[in-house]
């Protein structure tokens, strides 16, 4: 299995991950839902960068840097990337 298609497969997993942490939080507050979607972005930036390799989770990291610089306003999965790439840097998953 190329790069590649690991790498369209973890975005597909982060994707799906993230919006099924947000889609069950309906006695959350939009801003726990988000944060635990975050979290759970971040763990699994950092399961990436230990399990396959650091270029595919700093690849992952870097799409939310790219979502975080379009302009105009983000929705909660947007928001919970950005937050997840964040947190993986401070844990030191990736640069």
């Amino acid at each position: 299995m190329g790069v590649d298609s690991r790498l369209g497969q973890l975005v597909l997993f982060a994707v799906l991950l993230l919006q099924a942490c947000s889609s069950g939080e309906s006695q959350r507050t939009t801003k726990d839902a988000i944060r635990a979607a975050a979290a759970a972005h971040a763990d699994n930036i950092c399961l990436t960068s230990e399990a396959m390799d650091r270029e595919s989770a700093q690849t992952l990291a870097d799409i939310a840097d790219l979502m975080a610089e379009e302009p105009g306003p983000k929705d909660d999965s947007t928001l919970a990337a950005i937050q997840g790439a964040s947190l993986a840097r401070q844990r030191g998953c990736v640069d």
